[in-house]
């Protein structure tokens, strides 16, 4: 399911995210004084709240309804950060999901709390940290903005003609003849109103999410898989180690074992768990601190959805995120696996709607 996402869906985000240039950041909106550009960096992706309740989750209760999202300016170190879904806009009133009071921000009576998180398309893994998240829904987003982003938000004269004719280098004073072809005009800009692309990865609960991932505590690294790719045959190696014996079946997934970081160099990093089908069909043939050589010996063998044939080896390349200087706890999977987790869409369209129900009165 993709949604697009257009200029007009997102200016009040665009506002409130330029607003922040206009006066000093708090502490804990922002580690370091930034200007414009780092700070749209670092907000951008609160477009996608708004975007999947008005854009898909409202529409299957009432075309009518608008979400109203958290745009008041507050310390969050001090008294919380309000949940993603803070109200509902109906035709005869707004109805709160939270409301901020003396313990901060609390639920508002039987509303549900939830929690939207958005990851690039081109990132492997999705990842928690529990900030007070139990008993909430999660939304798992993957967000593609188009690098100019921005551009539909310029003001018309910045790409006029005549500005654009002004950028015309004059090839004959510059360039010696014969190189013109090192160097090219500036291209001539293109406004598009679409914006990028949302796509809905999952719909769970923050607990669900958790007993399903792998906790990386303080400085732990997560090692993911990043390739698995047919490799030549080993000729004679000197170990072969049966793949079941380095990791065990917890949940849906297989979770290394002490045999395994026995044989890992690096004592900081927690390689992520698997999803494997037939493991017993699998033998390990070389272990490096960045991949892993294995022999596929019957078919019916995938590991994390990708399909392996018998009788090829294969090169699995590892990926690392660098969580060094992290002091607090995450939770990661890779976003390949996605499917492990339980689905909670409906329940959770369900109690939107009963809430709204009771409200409305």
């Amino acid at each position: 399911m993709i949604i697009d996402i257009w200029r007009d869906d997102i200016k009040s985000y665009i506002y409130f995210i330029s607003s922040m240039s206009q006066e000093k950041m708090y502490g804990g909106l922002s580690s370091k004084s930034d200007l414009m550009g780092g700070i749209f960096d670092r907000w951008i992706n609160i477009i996608s709240e708004g975007a999947i309740f008005n854009k898909y989750f409202l529409k299957k209760i009432s075309p009518k309804y608008k979400v109203i999202s958290d745009f008041y300016r507050y310390n969050p170190i001090n008294i919380g950060i309000a949940p993603d879904l803070l109200g509902i806009r109906t035709s005869h009133k707004d109805i709160p999901f939270a409301k901020f009071g003396q313990n901060g921000w609390m639920p508002y009576k039987n509303a549900p709390q939830i929690e939207v998180k958005t990851f690039k398309k081109d990132q492997y893994l999705v990842s928690l940290r529990n900030q007070h998240y139990d008993g909430k829904y999660l939304v798992l987003l993957q967000m593609f903005l188009n690098p100019a982003y921005l551009v539909p938000f310029f003001s018309k004269d910045i790409f006029s003609c005549k500005v654009y004719s002004s950028l015309k280098m004059n090839n004959k004073v510059f360039i010696e003849e014969g190189f013109s072809k090192e160097m090219k005009q500036t291209p001539k800009i293109i406004k598009d109103k679409k914006i990028g692309t949302l796509e809905l990865i999952r719909v769970t609960t923050a607990n669900e999410f958790m007993n399903c991932c792998d906790l990386c505590g303080p400085k732990i690294s997560p090692q993911y898989i990043k390739t698995i790719d047919i490799t030549r045959k080993l000729n004679n190696p000197r170990e072969v180690i049966k793949m079941s014996t380095l990791c065990d079946l917890k949940g849906k997934l297989f979770t290394f074992n002490e045999r395994w970081y026995k044989l890992q160099k690096n004592k900081s990093i927690k390689t992520l768990s698997w999803k494997i089908t037939n493991i017993d069909q699998i033998e390990v043939i070389k272990i490096t601190g960045s991949s892993i050589s294995i022999n596929a010996l019957a078919d019916g063998i995938s590991i994390n959805n990708i399909e392996l044939s018998a009788g090829n080896s294969y090169l699995i390349k590892f990926g690392l995120l660098d969580r060094s200087g992290a002091n607090g706890a995450e939770y990661f999977m890779h976003k390949s696996i996605i499917e492990v987790v339980d689905e909670y869409e409906e329940e959770m369209i369900l109690k939107i709607k009963e809430h709204i129900e009771n409200e409305k009165g």
